[in-house]
């Protein structure tokens, strides 16, 4: 596993270092947090020219727009000094060539990359029914419904195989997959993309290396989707539908929403 912890380049010396994390689902931005962003701002602003992934900056490039949401968790290594972790949520083109960015919390080479190989089945089945489509008879009409529900079936196994592969282990040492940590939650199966967004991400990497976790916070970089609105640079809290469950597990406690909710 690649280094990803980032020394301060800024001086911090003063500056209020919290006693517990913040809330991530709270509005709460600590100041040491806020630091650490900026310097990932000013990185991300110097390199991203050099990255395939399209922010939408340039209104040359329309295709394939999406910004991002980027994370960082300042945390305390095991000789006492400070740095931070950075990410984003999601993928990005390329990324194994942007840096010390924390990866993703699933192994894609685990049982053979069986991820990639069904994702080229569902894609040979897509290819099929289009192919099907494009004829008109009755039986290939048959062919098709059958297709579908042959798709829809091997989907819903490869996501539930997925899930059954992101393995998170909160403060206490206690290692759960997907499937097992909303078990028994009201949505009992994750939503698609649980486990890709960047809090998540940041808190398995510093427990897996032994960081202590200091403060947290994410912010959107690049052009606002149109379902929902984000502002470039702007700090917003964990999403609710994918991060909810996992990040009390995380953390051990299993209040931290309503917490956030009645701030």
């Amino acid at each position: 596993m690649k280094n990803c912890f980032v020394a301060f380049q800024s001086n911090i010396e003063g500056i209020e270092i919290p006693n517990r994390l913040n809330n991530p689902f709270g509005k709460e931005v600590p100041v040491i947090s806020q630091i650490a962003a900026n310097e990932l701002q000013t990185y991300i602003s110097l390199n991203q020219k050099n990255w395939a992934h399209n922010f939408g900056f340039d209104d040359s490039l329309e295709q394939g727009v999406k910004g991002k949401m980027f994370g960082v968790l300042v945390v305390q290594n095991s000789i006492g000094e400070l740095g931070y972790l950075a990410t984003f949520s999601g993928k990005l083109l390329n990324e194994d060539e942007l840096g010390s960015f924390v990866p993703s919390v699933f192994n894609p080479a685990v049982d053979d990359f069986f991820i990639n190989k069904g994702m080229r089945a569902l894609t040979q089945i897509s290819s099929d029914i289009k192919k099907l489509e494009a004829q008109s008879s009755m039986v290939h009409k048959e062919e098709v419904i059958a297709l579908k529900l042959k798709r829809k079936n091997k989907s819903n196994q490869l996501q539930t195989q997925l899930f059954s592969n992101y393995y998170f282990t909160n403060l206490k040492g206690k290692t759960e997959n997907l499937i097992s940590i909303f078990a028994n939650t009201p949505n009992i199966r994750p939503a698609a993309g649980t486990g890709e967004c960047a809090a998540p991400k940041l808190l398995e990497y510093a427990v897996q290396n032994g960081y202590k976790p200091i403060a947290i916070t994410e912010f959107w970089w690049g052009r606002s989707p149109k379902a929902v609105k984000r502002e470039h640079k702007s700090h917003y809290p964990a999403c609710q539908n994918k991060c909810r469950h996992l990040l009390e597990f995380m953390l051990n406690d299993f209040s931290l929403f309503e917490e956030a909710v009645m701030l």
